[in-house]
């Protein structure tokens, strides 16, 4: 990797945290290097076995959530293929294009909603835009990116917590 790559922006600014993209999160990791990956491991392998019973929370909470939304027109969550289990560690819901993306994630921030945004078209991204790739390469992912967002998500969500996230999405319609 090419050592510039490690150095924050010259003018020192950061990007807003859902401006990242992938270059940035692993320029972050190269410099933090291999410490510490012993206690990650033992802190992987200790919380494995609680993994069915986060599944499970997270499989509950999805279907709060996707109970909320049958009612809440400009808020749809992406679909789940017939015959596949979905592992829920997001929850993506594609807004109406009458609903500006930016504005809602900003709206849900300001109420304490850890809303926010995630698969950035890869080729929009600092690294590839320097190679001379743009928009218009991928117009249904640039389409797609620019009315998903992604709600808050964890195992000990209560359904009081997703009646909070889906009233303030609804509040925007």
């Amino acid at each position: 990797m090419d050592p510039a790559l490690l150095d924050p922006a010259p003018d020192g600014r950061q990007p807003p945290p859902h401006r990242l993209d992938a270059l940035d999160v692993g320029a972050r990791d190269a410099r933090r290097g291999a410490e510490g990956e012993d206690q990650r491991a033992r802190l992987c392998l200790a919380q494995l076995a609680r993994l069915p019973d986060w599944l499970a929370a997270r499989l509950r909470v999805a279907a709060w959530y996707d109970d909320a939304f049958a009612a809440i027109p400009h808020a749809t969550p992406l679909a789940v293929h017939e015959g596949r289990e979905h592992a829920y560690h997001l929850y993506v819901i594609r807004l109406a294009p009458q609903i500006d993306r930016d504005t809602a994630f900003a709206a849900l921030r300001g109420q304490g909603i850890g809303a926010n945004v995630h698969y950035a078209p890869v080729h929009l991204m600092g690294f590839y835009r320097s190679r001379g790739y743009g928009p218009g390469l991928a117009p249904v992912a640039e389409e797609a990116a620019r009315h998903i967002l992604t709600l808050p998500m964890f195992p000990a969500m209560t359904k009081t917590d997703v009646a909070c996230v889906a009233e303030a999405l609804a509040a925007l319609g």
